[in-house]
């Protein structure tokens, strides 16, 4: 019951249901609130905490969320589309679960999917239809959405590695709707007796476009399936990106995600007319000829290679030249703790993102990883979004220098002469301010990057950089894949950081897990590097204050030597230290 999602948990929309057969009908679910009198699915004074319906669990067959009109959330329910031995879910319903890309779980038999979202029905109170051309055995496949006066049964049983918590999905929900509860289109409109979802209809028809193979017209093959999905299905780019993934494993050599994602956005800047595919009979299909579309390269894009052969022992060779360049190239965070933990130290072209919830040092964190990349020679920069230069230009002075900050009116002398020889040992560090979107911020660090050679930059902070997008899930979305596209065309360090949503703050042991990034998983998907940072003395003022922690969530191209590191806190002086040394002989540092 834990992996429940903490949105329904926190709702007091629970009930319990029990399996109830009425003469020869099938079994139906009966909502029961927990002290066994019924419940309702339209009578709020029915139902009850979550804690409630987990302790009587074990009197009634499961437990049970109630879809109110005071909650953004809707249900999506895909029944009879999962085989409960092997787990395979039929692809009509797997194709609409990835595009809805939010929490989703098996039902109680096993032979279903469902899946949560926030949107609503715009009026409407639920939908069902059956799906009989999806029939493969005794029973017919179907769709229920509801977003009120209904429940669904739920078990908490999480299906495939989709976000854990319901995300905005409305624009999703309204296709899925006009897909398959259209009344009957007339003119050519497809035929109520075979709705086939037109991503369906557009799979089946790149499967007689062969696999692209590199040296033999493999850059004209994947561009023109791109624009057949783009173009001639009129999908969007994301439903495009799906389908031409799923195509790229006939390709060889397999592109990678991003020359995949080249080919559709130059697909979408193609001229023509759209969509003259979608709703053409599928034995049509070779009569249509295809307009002649041309990709225009655009400057500084590179073809990709002919294959290369090399033997073995080459490869060994290759191996350890890399392995011993990379080590060199390698930068720290400015704590030798963390590190070792992640492999060395972070590298060029890394996303390194720096997650905690506020107050808990981030900010610190960042400065004192830009400060040990200036201290190499690394021309660094701030996006600065949440504090202004000032604040910065005072959180350095904090760090730089030993003088009291009750001293510094009378003493300011001292204070600059350490600042000179601190800035003098050092590369300069840029700060930005005012930037407010995430493309004007990448556009500000790549003029760095191209004229004051800016290697190693600090976002402060993700989540307050504005991208297009009608949620906010959307709009992160962006943000994230901005910063991803800028790291992997240059050879910066990115530093993002990024808040941490209140979950885990209602656990017994603060520990953060991946799932805690507030409002999107692309930035966990995008990162190379996640580090989540925990101060105990802000939950807890009987912990020691200078009592640090660093958990390493996640290192994509080195290995993780230590889950967790043990720090010391300073903040007076806005500083993570290394574990005090219990060395009576040794001198203590500040």
């Amino acid at each position: 019951m834990l992996k429940i999602p903490t949105q329904l948990k926190q709702r007091k929309q629970w009930v319990n249901w029990k399996l109830v057969t009425r003469g020869n009908d099938k079994p139906t679910k009966v909502p029961i609130h927990p002290d066994g009198k019924p419940a309702s699915s339209t009578d709020p004074e029915t139902w009850c905490e979550f804690g409630a319906v987990v302790e009587s669990s074990n009197k009634y067959s499961g437990i049970g969320f109630v879809f109110s009109p005071d909650d953004p959330f809707c249900g999506v329910d895909f029944d009879v589309c999962r085989d409960p031995q092997t787990g395979k879910v039929d692809e009509w319903a797997a194709t609409w679960i990835r595009l809805l890309d939010s929490y989703s779980e098996i039902s109680p038999s096993g032979t279903g999917i469902k899946v949560w979202i926030e949107a609503t029905l715009n009026g409407e109170s639920g939908k069902k239809i059956s799906l009989p051309q999806y029939k493969t055995g005794e029973k017919v496949p179907g769709i229920e959405v509801y977003d009120r006066a209904r429940y669904f049964a739920v078990t908490g049983w999480r299906y495939d590695k989709l976000p854990h918590e319901p995300q905005p999905r409305q624009k999703v929900l309204d296709a899925l709707c006009a897909e398959f509860f259209k009344p009957e289109l007339r003119d050519g409109g497809l035929h109520a007796s075979t709705r086939l979802s037109v991503i369906e209809r557009a799979r089946r028809y790149l499967d007689t476009i062969p696999g692209a193979v590199s040296g033999s017209g493999g850059h004209n093959q994947i561009f023109k399936a791109a624009c057949v999905l783009v173009l001639g299905f009129n999908l969007t780019k994301t439903e495009a990106l799906i389908l031409l993934s799923d195509y790229n494993n006939r390709c060889e050599p397999r592109w990678t995600e991003k020359e995949l994602r080249h080919k559709i956005d130059s697909a979408d800047k193609q001229p023509g007319k759209r969509g003259f595919l979608r709703r053409a009979k599928d034995e049509d299909w070779g009569t249509i000829k295809l307009p002649g579309y041309e990709e225009r390269q655009a400057p500084g894009v590179v073809c990709r290679s002919q294959p290369t052969v090399i033997t073995l022992e080459q490869s060994v060779d290759k191996y350890i030249d890399k392995m011993t360049s990379d080590k060199d190239s390698l930068l720290s965070t400015g704590l030798q703790l963390v590190d070792n933990a992640i492999g060395g130290g972070v590298d060029l072209h890394e996303m390194v993102l720096i997650c905690a919830r506020p107050s808990h040092g981030k900010s610190a964190f960042a400065l004192q990883a830009l400060d040990a990349a200036a201290y190499m020679d690394q021309p660094c920069a701030i996006i600065s979004e949440e504090m202004s230069a000032i604040a910065l230009g005072k959180r350095t002075i904090q760090y730089a220098t030993e003088v009291p900050q009750s001293s510094w009116v009378s003493r300011p002398d001292d204070v600059r002469a350490d600042l000179k020889k601190h800035f003098s040992r050092r590369a300069p560090c840029y700060v930005v301010e005012g930037c407010g979107s995430a493309v004007r911020a990448c556009d500000e660090l790549k003029k760095l990057y191209d004229t004051k050679g800016v290697r190693v930059a600090a976002i402060d902070y993700a989540q307050l950089l504005s991208s297009k997008g009608s949620s906010r899930y959307e709009q992160i979305t962006q943000t994230s894949m901005a910063l991803r596209s800028l790291a992997n065309n240059t050879d910066m360090i990115l530093y993002v950081l990024c808040q941490l949503n209140r979950a885990i703050e209602g656990r017994d042991k603060f520990i953060p897990r991946l799932d805690d990034i507030k409002d999107s998983g692309q930035l966990e998907q995008d990162a190379d590097v996640i580090l989540f940072l925990v101060w105990p003395y802000r939950i807890d003022t009987h912990k020691t204050p200078d009592l640090y922690e660093v958990w390493i969530g996640k290192v994509r191209n080195r290995s993780i030597n230590a889950p967790e590191v043990d720090c010391r806190f300073n903040p007076s002086r806005q500083m993570i230290l290394p574990p005090r040394v219990e060395n009576p002989y040794q001198p203590e540092d500040s």
